[in-house]
């Protein structure tokens, strides 16, 4: 197991994240591990989890039962698929 912390937060994470940077980051972990992680903010709250989405196989929702509203989850869902 290895660990990736992100450090500080950049002024614009999600112009970091569009740079071909991700891309790059991703490809030379896939080489050595055999499942890369990759956490990240909740997807209403910024665009961030939008921008890393095409970049990986698949994703997971975790969902909190008593705090999350279903219409807030269809919403999540639907932002996931356009």
């Amino acid at each position: 197991l290895s660990l990736m912390t992100a450090r500080l937060a950049p002024e614009n994470p999600a112009e970091l994240l569009s740079s071909p940077a991700l891309e790059e980051l991703l490809r030379r972990v896939r080489e050595d591990f055999d499942y890369v992680l990759i956490d990240s903010p909740p997807v209403l709250a910024v665009s961030d989890p939008c921008i890393i989405a095409p970049h990986t196989d698949g994703m997971m929702l975790i969902v909190r039962m008593r705090k999350n509203q279903r219409p807030a989850v269809r919403r999540t869902r639907e932002t996931l698929d356009s």
